[in-house]
């Protein structure tokens, strides 16, 4: 197995600064740097990308350090994984090729939501992509695993407004399983799989949970002024939305 570190060139985040707007994101000032790790086995090539951060948040080196330790756990798990399903090598249908881009979506000097996007081929007419988010906090110097039911009061009252939410604005965007009367709604565990914003709750709904491959991925946004109920009073992300 063969591991290639590729370095991407510095960009500034004030250059960005229109997309985010659009993209309705915030991020935390600093020099973002795009790194890949690149494995090659046989029937496999496998694409790590992620993104380096140099800035003032305290959290920086420990998320960096986070980011090349997961590149390298996915590479080595993905390769060892096609090593022991032995699949037949030599027609380009047999190869299996993934590409993982991990990068942040929002962040403060608190709290970091990661967006990490995975495109899959193992063959056929197309591959497929497929889009979660991950929250970390920073607490006692550590970046931990942390999840909006942390932040949110989440309540079955909660669930049923997401899902309301999600489905009106599906509908809007014509999903074709909620206009033809075959969408039951997103599963409970992926209700959690979602970034805070500026604005509100972003939402990636993949390929075929809301519609046909053809029509792609669904980004929804739920404000914040519908969450308001469960957003408790001066508790960590609503003191954050307000900085």
């Amino acid at each position: 197995m063969r591991h290639t570190l590729a370095r991407g060139r510095l960009r500034l985040l004030p250059l960005l600064a229109p997309a985010l707007a659009a993209a309705q994101i915030r991020i935390a000032p600093c020099l973002v740097e795009r790194d890949s790790l690149v494995v090659r086995h046989p029937g496999l090539e496998l694409c790590v990308q992620y993104e380096t951060l140099h800035g003032l948040a305290p959290w920086c080196p420990a998320f960096n350090r986070m980011m090349a330790e997961r590149a390298v756990q996915r590479s080595v798990a993905a390769a060892g994984k096609v090593a022991m399903d032995e699949p037949p090598r030599g027609a380009p249908e047999d190869q299996v090729l993934e590409l993982r881009t991990v990068s942040v979506a929002w962040a403060t000097s608190e709290l970091v939501s990661v967006r990490e996007e995975v495109y899959a081929f193992a063959g056929g007419a197309h591959g497929a992509t497929e889009t979660h988010f991950r929250l970390l906090a920073w607490r006692e110097g550590e970046l931990r695993p942390s999840s909006l039911k942390d932040y949110l009061a989440w309540t079955p009252e909660l669930e049923a407004e997401l899902q309301r939410q999600l489905t009106g604005q599906l509908r809007l965007q014509g999903a074709s399983e909620v206009s033809g009367g075959a969408w039951s709604g997103l599963e409970a565990a992926r209700l959690a799989d979602a970034a805070p914003t500026t604005l509100g709750l972003l939402f990636v709904v993949n390929e075929y949970e809301a519609g046909a491959y053809c029509e792609g991925a669904f980004d929804v946004l739920v404000p914040w002024r519908v969450l308001a109920p469960w957003l408790p009073a001066g508790g960590t992300l609503e003191r954050m939305i307000r900085e």
